[in-house]
């Protein structure tokens, strides 16, 4: 979107924008992203070049977010080096209930709550639970016994093709969700967790949680496994609230 350059970045915060994912599923000229920093072993070449570091200054200086979801690991701590700002990850879960590489590690967590940052949880199936594309696949050939020939066809795909039962079966227990929230919380305190959703993004969201008319659903959930009103509150939007007026400082 600013194509490496700080009068782009500075032209979008002067028409609105207040926050920045660094990348997407592919490395920028600046900056490396999650999937493709764990297809090597070698740290060479991950993270921020000078230039990206750059870019993170002008973010800082103009107030706006840093949103490290999707970008690697090396660029989540590189940023933290040079940020004077709390981050946001806006839309990824704990790794420690699934090793997923959008997801974030204890340790990461840890370094995230030094910041003052926030986490957003992600409302995709397979950043929920491990055993998402497994039941996918499963489905999948069952109803297509013959289909032999698209056996490499992507989880993505798989599920597209499913009828609405089978989505349904396939798709992550609302359980998982809350069990994502407690982990979150436990690791960087109430005060750091948000919701991500990624609705505009998924193609498979949890059982009962579906769209966002089913956000009382949560709320309601929430209340139950024992979080106050304030705290739903703050998970909810507050946090989030919180970490833009911080950045805008």
């Amino acid at each position: 979107m600013i194509e490496g350059r700080e009068d782009y970045l500075e032209a979008l915060y002067n028409r609105g924008a207040r926050y920045l994912t660094l990348t997407w599923n592919y490395n920028l000229p600046w900056v490396t992203a999650a999937a493709e920093e764990v297809k090597t072993k070698s740290s060479q070449g991950k993270g921020l070049t000078e230039q990206g570091k750059s870019i993170i200054r002008k973010m800082n200086q103009l107030g706006m977010m840093i949103d490290l979801s999707h970008g690697g690991e090396q660029t989540f701590y590189d940023v933290l080096s040079i940020t004077t700002k709390p981050i946001l990850v806006s839309h990824s879960n704990a790794a420690a209930l699934t090793p997923h590489y959008r997801n974030l590690k204890d340790t990461q967590l840890e370094a995230l709550k030094k910041n003052g940052g926030v986490v957003g949880v992600n409302f995709y199936s397979e950043f929920l639970d491990s055993d998402y594309p497994k039941r996918v696949k499963e489905l999948y050939f069952k109803s297509h016994k013959k289909d032999s020939i698209n056996r490499k066809y992507s989880v993505g795909k798989m599920y597209a093709a499913l009828s609405s039962k089978e989505k349904h079966l396939a798709s992550t227990p609302f359980e998982n969700v809350l069990e994502h929230i407690d982990h979150l919380v436990d690791k960087v305190g109430i005060d750091h967790v948000a919701i991500g959703s990624d609705f505009d993004g998924i193609e498979s969201p949890p059982q009962e949680l579906e769209d966002v008319s089913k956000f009382p659903v949560l709320t309601k959930a929430l209340l139950q496994r024992g979080y106050s009103r304030e705290d739903v509150a703050k998970i909810m939007g507050l946090n989030f609230l919180r970490l833009l007026k911080e950045n805008e400082k």
